[in-house]
């Protein structure tokens, strides 16, 4: 069975992607692992061995938050784009794909 791995799954999109119930998916929230962690990220991945990953995880705070915290909230989206990466290519995994386009890893 393949196994998928959706990050930010309290999110706008990664709550819909929930609410449709995909077998063999792993919906991972902010309170279960701390992607801006490496080796937290690595563990996650290595347990559950994802087959793809569908990274949807950012920080936002509204518009008040974001003006506030607009530093913070891009480097915490900034590391968790690189660890979640860095999980897929531990995985053995062949590409990223991003804004529908692909990278080989």
């Amino acid at each position: 069975m393949e196994r998928t791995i959706v990050t930010g799954s309290n999110g706008l999109v990664g709550y819909a992607l929930r609410q449709l119930q995909f077998p063999n998916a792993h919906f991972l929230t902010r309170d279960q692992v701390d992607l801006t962690d490496f080796n937290l990220t690595r563990q996650a991945f290595k347990i559950i061995n994802p087959q793809r990953v569908i990274h949807l995880a950012a920080q936002v705070g509204g518009l008040g938050g974001n003006l506030i915290h607009s530093g913070e909230y891009f480097r915490n989206v900034s590391v968790t784009r690189g660890t979640t990466t860095e999980g897929c290519v531990d995985q053995g995994m062949l590409a990223a794909w991003t804004r529908m386009r692909v990278y080989p890893c």
